[in-house]
């Protein structure tokens, strides 16, 4: 294991309009544990932003009141900013700069997540398709397509603010949803965000996934992720949850298989996972980094 992911929502971040970025948050307490564990010493962080239904009530405010949003697979919701609003997209810029002045230089920190854009996780181009209701309330917030596209643009030009960290962005094929209200899966557009991606962030563009097993997800997830391959130089994979991945070797192989430098086991890990082949397979994302 050569690090871990800091969870860490905007409302913690900057829990007040024009306030900095919060001491003795996540970020810094992760990098504390670093400096001060020997058995840590070396590693690196991801930090996955969470905005969306972890967004401060202040952002919620300034986009004209909030969303209900409901992802009925995981059993999770709450209420989400508007965020394809530009007060939104501009207070997520701002806060990327801030973040950016304090952490970009520390060499802890390898990676920070794109989620201007998402809704319950960090996973922007999922939109809660399977919940009518949901699509119902985005659609009368004043939600468009285009506005949501753009949204995804400029989230990952926010990234921008960061000149020597890496800028991950999790990946689906895009979940559409229409002025009127129906749903489709654009899988092109998730193609030309990889490519505006590395146009705009140079190698610091990091493509990823949060949801590989064993069993193929189908064939929109399968073109997905042959156009991903080879896109490098940085690649990512987060793994299903322990009792949805599968054989998780076999996963973690396929992974390295694509390219990738970088894998995120699941909880339990240790228990689905010989030392021998954990140690194999860090041998491996290395080799894929070089």
């Amino acid at each position: 294991m050569g690090g871990w992911v800091v969870n860490v929502t905007w409302a913690s971040l900057q829990p007040a309009s024009g306030a900095s970025i919060a001491s003795d948050n996540a970020i810094d307490q992760a990098i504390a544990l670093i400096h001060s564990t020997p058995a840590y010493s070396g590693m690196h962080l991801r930090i996955r932003i969470f905005a969306g239904i972890d967004s401060p009530s202040w952002v919620d405010a300034m986009s004209g009141g909030s969303v209900y949003i409901y992802n009925s697979a995981a059993g999770q919701g709450g209420q989400v900013p508007r965020f394809w609003t530009t007060p939104v997209e501009q207070a997520y810029a701002h806060l990327q700069v801030l973040l950016a002045a304090e952490y970009d230089t520390n060499p802890a920190i390898e990676d920070v997540t794109t989620s201007g854009c998402m809704t319950v996780f960090a996973e922007p181009l999922i939109r809660e398709v399977t919940d009518p209701t949901s699509v119902a309330n985005l659609v009368a917030a004043g939600y468009t397509e285009a506005a949501d596209q753009t949204c995804q643009e400029d989230a990952i030009a926010a990234q921008g603010a960061w000149t020597h960290t890496h800028s991950s962005i999790a990946l689906n094929p895009y979940q559409a949803i229409s002025g009127s209200g129906s749903v489709s899966i654009d899988e092109a557009f998730t193609q030309t965000l990889m490519s505006y991606c590395h146009s705009t962030l140079g190698n610091r563009c990091t493509l990823g996934n949060n949801s590989i097993r064993t069993a193929s997800l189908g064939t929109q997830y399968d073109q997905m992720y042959s156009s991903m391959k080879g896109t490098g130089p940085t690649l990512y994979f987060q793994t299903a949850q322990a009792a949805l991945v599968g054989n998780l070797q076999s996963t973690v192989l396929w992974a390295i298989g694509e390219g990738a430098n970088d894998v995120e086991l699941p909880t339990g890990f240790e228990t689905l996972l010989t030392a021998t082949q954990m140690q194999a397979d860090n041998q491996a994302l290395t080799a894929d980094a070089q």
